[in-house]
């Protein structure tokens, strides 16, 4: 991917040494002379130099690459210059675990959203480029439901809405929906 193309892309940034997310966030600026991302400095906790791996989500493919993150912060930015990089193979069975709480606050029918006065708990199991694999409550959502979910990433809130397109894992209690990003 071009680093040009990256502007406002979804991009999660990992800890190269021990995998621990550092950020989920957007890309708010782009330096291509320099090959450096910007990413807004309130969503990082740590602010340090440290080498970091990043996967940047495109719109038609997520791309990997190495980097290094610089903890001075410039404009409530902070940069992150990217190094060696490449496009994932096989985007859509590639999946990243993402274990948080959210909720469904919506449902979504014939173009109206129907609030919920009493949202549904969700847990987050696995994030890909275009979905999102949810455990809650079994029998909350049958395959083609439109629902729009809300998610604590780190104190941070991510809104979108999504179609569930599959049902897995079914218990007495608790079943797996996959879910399918839909445009707002």
């Amino acid at each position: 991917m071009v680093v040009k193309q990256m502007e406002s892309c979804k991009v999660v940034l990992r800890d190269a040494e021990n995998g621990e997310l550092v950020a989920e966030t957007r890309i708010i600026g782009i330096d291509t002379s320099r090959n450096v991302i910007k990413i807004s400095a309130n969503c990082v906790e740590k602010r340090e130099t440290k080498a970091v791996t990043v996967l940047v989500f495109g719109r038609d493919s997520l791309y990997e690459y190495y980097g290094v993150m610089h903890g001075q912060i410039v404009a409530n930015a902070i940069e992150v210059a990217l190094g060696k990089g490449q496009e994932k193979e096989n985007r859509a069975n590639v999946r990243y675990p993402v274990d948080t709480d959210g909720v469904v606050e919506a449902i979504l029918y014939r173009h109206c959203k129907v609030i919920l006065r009493k949202p549904i708990w969700v847990m987050t199991k696995n994030i890909s480029a275009n979905g999102v694999l949810i455990r809650t409550f079994a029998g909350s959502f049958e395959i083609g439901d439109h629902i729009q979910l809300l998610l604590d990433l780190k104190g941070r809130e991510m809104r979108k809405q999504y179609e569930i397109v599959r049902k897995q894992n079914g218990g007495i209690w608790t079943e797996e929906y996959g879910c399918k990003g839909i445009a707002d």
